[in-house]
């Protein structure tokens, strides 16, 4: 089983323009590796997905 979370880039990158957060802030907020997740070379974890939100302003189902 992976603890990778299901959520594409595409995704991803509508809530960071929504929430005018740029690729440098999502990586120092949530993960260095936020670069690699919006250019889907790489998923998140469930853990740092559920961190998302606060930093991107939407909601976990929008993700599903």
């Amino acid at each position: 089983m992976t603890n990778e979370a299901l959520i594409s880039p595409q995704v991803l990158r509508w809530a960071c323009e929504r929430a005018r957060v740029s690729d440098t802030m999502l990586a120092e907020k949530v993960s260095k590796k936020a670069p690699l997740w919006l250019r889907g070379e790489a998923k998140p974890t469930f853990y740092r997905r559920k961190n998302l939100p606060e930093y991107c302003t939407f909601r976990l189902a929008t993700c599903f």
